[in-house]
């Protein structure tokens, strides 16, 4: 049987429930074009995005919790938590070895009818380069590493965040036609446990 969680140990699920919600500011900058042949129609679409840590994530994991060890090295700082000191539950051991925190982006652009056109997913996964769409036109790229990453291991949890920015430029050659029809880019970070859900949908 578990130990019965401290208060501590339950505001560390509490935390990173809300911490992985949302824990990234995005900034995407306007679509450019680029002519690639003036015969054959087509363009290429440079869309560009700047990916990086909240600021007041670090702030409450530092200011909150009682870790047991601290490490920062450049802009890499990890913390770790006792497991059997703090009585971490192992239902949120299973969710985070399960992916439940490990959220990738999940990139929609869509049309003047907001219809998604194009969906590009973040993942380093080999089975998703292997997934084909004959509803949306499916890219996967790895531009983007997480900032933040929870692990557990036998006596203990870490959390490890990085104060960097990330900047990705997503390249997508199609008609001009096509180019002129998209109005909107809509990026949604999904848990990795729930990728196989998410797109399902869109796929």
């Amino acid at each position: 049987m578990d130990d019965v969680p401290t208060a501590d140990a339950l505001m560390l699920e509490q935390i990173i429930n809300t911490i992985s919600s949302n824990p990234y500011i995005v900034e995407i900058s306007r679509p450019s074009l680029y002519v690639q042949s003036e015969g054959d129609g087509t363009v290429q679409l440079a869309l560009s995005v700047k990916y990086a840590l909240r600021e007041n994530v670090i702030k409450d994991m530092l200011s909150s919790l009682p870790y047991s060890a601290l490490r920062q090295d450049g802009s890499l700082i990890s913390l770790q938590f006792s497991r059997r000191e703090m009585a971490i539950p192992q239902a949120l051991i299973n969710r985070i070895n399960r992916g439940d925190f490990r959220i990738v982006p999940v990139i929609r652009m869509m049309d003047k009818a907001g219809r998604v056109r194009t969906v590009i997913l973040e993942t380093t996964e080999p089975t998703w380069y292997q997934r084909k769409s004959s509803i949306v036109r499916f890219l996967t790229e790895h531009q983007f590493s997480p900032l933040i990453a929870f692990t557990a291991s036998g006596n203990s949890l870490q959390v490890t965040m990085e104060t960097v920015e990330i900047n990705a430029e997503y390249m997508i050659s199609l008609s001009r036609q096509e180019a002129v029809d998209y109005t909107k880019v809509l990026i949604e970070f999904v848990p990795e446990s729930e990728l196989e859900t998410v797109l399902g949908k869109l796929l």
